[in-house]
């Protein structure tokens, strides 16, 4: 299936995606309305990706949140092998994005970026970017939700760690 982009996340409308995972299911952010859904930039090479795979696990299964992720720049061959080699699988869908074209109005900083959408469907401006602990984007999913104090528009960038990338 190819992946269909139907809205710009700036419009304030909802974010549209339909795309095939790495493995070959569809997955629609269309079809997770009702709930907030974190849309997760990952790299299949990325080491802080796959530190915290398991705390966000936990924190989605804490708030009930759907995690949709897009490897940016990795084609479904690519991602299939990388998680071979590490003897893995992922937990969340995983769309392979080799042109880094999916979803390209939302922002990311690197990998790991993570972007929430609100229970409508539209970005809600809050974005935790590499290396920020996940309290930050706890807080995010908590605002999106009602349960926190809302912000207009919060980027949270960056901090420098260094974590090693797993093996190509």
């Amino acid at each position: 299936m190819k992946p269909l982009v139907k809205s710009e996340p700036s419009a304030g409308g909802p974010v549209e995606l339909e795309a095939t995972t790495y493995d070959g299911h569809t997955v629609s952010l269309a079809a997770l309305r009702g709930g907030i859904v974190i849309v997760d930039f990952i790299s299949v090479f990325c080491g802080y990706c796959f530190e915290e795979l398991e705390a966000m696990q936990q924190l989605a299964r804490a708030r009930g949140v759907a995690v949709v992720t897009v490897a940016r720049g990795e084609s479904a061959e690519t991602v299939r092998a990388a998680l071979e080699a590490r003897g893995t699988t992922w937990p969340f869908p995983l769309i392979a994005d080799p042109e880094a074209t999916l979803l390209a109005d939302l922002p990311s900083f690197g990998t790991p970026t993570h972007v929430v959408l609100d229970a409508a469907g539209r970005w809600t401006h809050e974005t935790v970017a590499v290396g920020a602990d996940l309290a930050r984007l706890t807080s995010a999913i908590d605002r999106a939700s009602g349960r926190g104090a809302q912000t207009s528009r919060r980027v949270i960038r960056p901090v420098s760690r260094n974590v090693p990338a797993a093996p190509r």
